[in-house]
């Protein structure tokens, strides 16, 4: 009799996997089998047992881990290419399907060499996908993945700008591929470049209005996806894309600016018919800039800092307020930062948890005499583990001054100052810093000086207050190393979470002062919005 086999490490994942197996053979009207297991180990042995020639199909999860003893968190997917290598080694067109929880462009690849394999998202709609995967495979169809439409729009000048398309995967879909131009308005682009600044110059002095920055968005959209007809088109082509790949969760959107179009709020993209900030795409999809790759790769885009240990070293600049001597009479007062000593601790404790690899927190604040400087680089460097350290966290100030240029403030006093270019010839081995301080992204020149060694650079637009950067990272890192998450080892998808999550807390603490002043919390809930922290933050990657 023929069988089926399911591989998932979490037990109520095999029930619902079992489930659609049930429920695609009897749609088909074939008997079902399915035995379920926990690990490729035991996997091996029903094959063994029940014999690879009566096996009908293998479900299989994408971090399903060797065998009972394995760590889940740390497999990785090669066990699972392993074990489907073997499997389509004996028999080629053996139905596999292969359930992640996060998109992989490297396991979409790896099936991509094999007939009959699906790859399928583990979200919300699972059940419906499953089913259908099944179906189309057992039914003699060559191959199904999961659905994904990619948009990477490149701002190359004031006038024009291009874009490029590429969607794959889901049921009954082939691939689409599209490019064209976009012309740029130079009047509108004039005007929301002074938006953006405008809207930085409120965060400055804390008078962040939503309705600011609800208009800048729609403008934006307008820019880029009204007016001309090569605008609508690329619109078009991309919103019916997205409807068939199945939504808003299912996008993923780079841009790529000159320095001249950096100050650009790009992260204000919605839908040109959007109502609310919570359709924002950064709410809702993973949404970074791009930079041109230059050599190594962002952390968890390699097969070794996917799947194994991580190296930390956490940055704790002296918290305490100061002035730094400019010159000319002239001082750059610093106030304190005092959560930045809870941000470092609770990073430190984190990733101690959880990051496999040597974790270190540098306290520029201690009674160590030596210069802030000399510490820290000697910390990258001479004190690094022997792969380097892969994630840098940085908390403290940035500044872009005459006659220090851009800089993090190590110590608020003469000589506390680090150009940022020589922090970044000590970054030769990093794939990941984050920049926990205010205007940390602001300057292209911090970028550009970066991304020669750093693949993968986190930091901020805007002023951000320093106990709301200290709960950025607390969800980042949270969502970035919580195993069985989407998120997990993915630093775009953690990014998009911290952001919602943020997004979430500010709706909630906006709705209590409502209630607090007698309002009804349902009414005008963006506008009593205040917290911008899910708005300020830039993710930058050297990834196509």
């Amino acid at each position: 009799m023929l069988w089926q086999l399911i591989v998932h490490h979490d037990e109520d994942m095999r029930e619902m996997l079992e489930d659609g197996v049930r429920a695609a053979f009897a749609s088909l009207r074939l008997p079902a089998r399915p035995i379920d297991k926990g690990n490729i180990e035991r996997a091996g042995r029903a094959l063994e047992d029940h014999g690879l020639d009566t096996c009908s199909l293998v479900v299989i999860g994408s971090s399903t881990p060797a065998d009972a003893a394995s760590s889940i968190g740390l497999t990785g997917r090669d066990p699972t290419m392993q074990f489907v290598r073997q499997i389509k080694g004996f028999w080629q067109q053996l139905p596999v399907v292969v359930i992640s929880n996060a998109p992989d462009e490297r396991l979409a690849g790896f099936l991509e060499a094999y007939d009959r394999t699906a790859l399928l998202a583990a979200d919300a709609r699972l059940a419906e996908t499953l089913r259908e995967a099944v179906r189309t495979l057992v039914g003699g169809q060559p191959r199904l993945s999961s659905a994904c439409v990619r948009l990477h729009i490149h701002l190359r000048d004031r006038r024009s700008a291009s874009w490029e398309m590429l969607r794959t995967g889901g049921a009954k879909l082939r691939t689409f591929r599209a490019s064209g131009t976009l012309a740029i308005d130079s009047r509108k682009l004039e005007d929301i470049l002074d938006e953006s600044a405008r809207l930085d110059a409120e965060v400055s002095q804390n008078s962040f209005r939503p309705r600011s920055f609800a208009r800048l968005s729609r403008d934006l959209s307008d820019l880029l996806f009204s007016g001309a007809a090569d605008n609508a088109d690329c619109w078009s082509k991309f919103s019916r894309q997205r409807e068939e790949a199945g939504g808003m969760g299912h996008m993923r959107v780079r841009v790529t600016v000159d320095d001249e179009m950096h100050t650009l709020m790009l992260e204000a993209l919605r839908d040109p018919s959007a109502a609310s900030l919570a359709d924002c795409w950064i709410l809702n999809a993973p949404m970074y800039r791009h930079a041109m790759p230059r050599g190594n790769e962002p952390l968890f885009r390699d097969a070794e800092s996917r799947n194994g240990p991580v190296n930390a070293l956490v940055v704790q600049a002296d918290a305490a307020p100061g002035n730094i001597p400019l010159g000319d009479d002239r001082v750059l007062e610093l106030d304190e930062l005092p959560h930045a000593a809870t941000e470092a601790a609770e990073l430190e404790a984190l990733l101690r948890r959880h990051a496999g690899g040597s974790v270190r927190r540098l306290d520029l604040g201690d009674a160590d005499p030596a210069p802030p400087a000399e510490r820290l680089l000697r910390a990258l460097v001479d004190e690094a583990p022997p792969q380097g350290w892969h994630l840098v966290h940085f908390c403290g100030h940035a500044v872009n001054v005459r006659p220090l240029g851009a800089s993090l403030v190590l110590r608020a006093d003469r000589g506390g100052a680090l150009p940022v270019h020589r922090l970044a010839t000590a970054l030769a081995h990093t794939q990941f810093l984050f920049l926990s301080a205010c205007h940390s992204t602001k300057d292209p020149t911090v970028l550009r000086a970066l991304e020669q060694q750093v693949p993968a650079v986190l930091g901020y637009q805007w002023k951000v207050r320093d106990e709301r950067a200290c709960n950025f990272a607390r969800l980042f890192y949270g969502a970035l190393f919580e195993r069985g998450a989407p998120s997990y080892r993915y630093l775009e998808y953690a990014f998009m979470r911290a952001r919602r999550r943020a997004y979430e807390e500010a709706v909630h603490d906006a709705e209590a002062r409502l209630m607090a002043d007698g309002a009804d919390p349902g009414a005008g809930i963006e506008d009593a919005l205040r917290d911008h922290s899910w708005i300020s933050p830039v993710l930058v990657m050297q990834m196509d």
